[in-house]
C-alpha cells in the first residue's frame, strides 16, 4: 500500500488548518480612521431614519438585504464542510484506507449548501404577479440544478449513493413545484385579484 500520497495530503490538510499557519498584517491607521468614519456615518443615518419615524420601513429593508446576504454566507459555508471532508475521504482512498469522516459535518454541508436556493425557488411562487413568477424561477431553477451535478462528485467520492442523491433532488423540485402551484392558486391569486 501506497501511504506517500495520503501522508503527503493529510500533512498539507493539517498545515492549511493550523492556528500558525494564519496570515496576520497588522491593520493600518488608514483603514482605522476609514472604519470609524464609516461606523459613525452609519450610525448617524439610523438615529435621522428613527427620528423622523421610519424605522419600520428601515427594519424591513435590514432584514430583506440581511437575508439576501446570508445566502451566499451560508452556501460557502456548507462548501467549506463538504470541502474539509473531501480533502480527508480522497486521501484516504489514495492511501486505500477505509473512508472515515465525519458523516454530520458533509450532511449539514449539503443542507447549507441547498437550502438557499431551494427556498429561493419557493419564494419565487410568492412574486406578487400574475404571470411574473416564472422570471426569477427559471434561473433559480437552473442555477440549482447545475450545483447540484456539479456536486454529484463529492457524492461519490464520500461513497454515498449516487441514485439516492439524485432522488433527494428530484423529489425537491417536484415538491417545490406542487408547493408553488398551492401557493398561486390558493393564496396569490385570490391576493392579486382583490
Amino acid at each position: 500500500m501506497n501511504r506517500g500520497p495520503f501522508l503527503h495530503g493529510m500533512m498539507r490538510y493539517a498545515n492549511a488548518q493550523n492556528e500558525k499557519n494564519r496570515r496576520y498584517k497588522k491593520i493600518s491607521k488608514g483603514r482605522t480612521i476609514l472604519n470609524l468614519v464609516a461606523f459613525l456615518l452609519g450610525l448617524t443615518i439610523l438615529i435621522v431614519v428613527f427620528s423622523l419615524g421610519a424605522g419600520a420601513a428601515f427594519l424591513a429593508g435590514a432584514v430583506f438585504f440581511f437575508a439576501i446576504c446570508a445566502i451566499p454566507f451560508t452556501m460557502s459555508v456548507g462548501r467549506r464542510f463538504v470541502m474539509g471532508e473531501l480533502e480527508i475521504a480522497i486521501n484516504q482512498r489514495r492511501a486505500e484506507m477505509k473512508l472515515e469522516f465525519n458523516v454530520k459535518r458533509v450532511m449539514l454541508g449539503y443542507v447549507f449548501m441547498f437550502a438557499p436556493l431551494y427556498i429561493i425557488m419557493l419564494g419565487c411562487f410568492f412574486f406578487p404577479a400574475h404571470d411574473a413568477w416564472i422570471v426569477p424561477y427559471i434561473p433559480v431553477f437552473v442555477y440549482t440544478l447545475v450545483a447540484a451535478i456539479v456536486s454529484k462528485h463529492t457524492v461519490e467520492a464520500f461513497d454515498f449513493s449516487v441514485k439516492k442523491y439524485k432522488w433527494i433532488h428530484i423529489s425537491l423540485y417536484i415538491g417545490i413545484l406542487i408547493a408553488g402551484v398551492f401557493v398561486r392558486i390558493f393564496i396569490m391569486y385570490p391576493f392579486l385579484d382583490n
